[in-house]
């Protein structure tokens, strides 16, 4: 058996893999945060897109052809364009949306409502 017929018969088929990036949303004060895996790409190769309440993160398809002289002895890396979509909560000021990219990293501030924010309510005695 040769290295070829050992990786790919040790490893799973992945054509049946989505292309989506994974993602972690955290909550932290006053604001919702959103971090995708994107190795791989720029900024400008990312569209990020708010439309009623949608929250849509997109990139075309990468270009990447064989070395010249060489073949392919193991190709997981993804270079399908991918699309993914978010229903956001009631409570995220979508005009306040910010997306940071850096280190392969997309990384999107979903600031919530001032109304959504928790407040101190002033109790009063009685006269």
């Amino acid at each position: 058996m040769n290295m070829y017929d050992l990786l790919t018969s040790t490893l799973p088929a992945l054509a049946s893999v989505p292309a989506l990036p994974r993602v972690d949303v955290s909550e932290v004060q006053g604001a919702y945060e959103l971090t995708a895996e994107l190795p791989g790409l720029s900024p400008e190769q990312v569209t990020v897109q708010v439309t009623d309440g949608l929250l849509e993160v997109s990139a075309p398809a990468l270009e990447r052809s064989t070395p010249e002289g060489s073949r392919w002895l193991v190709r997981e890396r993804q270079n399908q364009a991918f699309h993914r979509s978010f229903r956001l909560p009631r409570d995220v000021d979508a005009t306040g949306i910010e997306a940071h990219f850096a280190n392969g990293l997309l990384k999107l501030i979903l600031p919530k409502k001032p109304e959504a924010q928790p407040r101190t309510v002033a109790i009063k005695t009685a006269a």
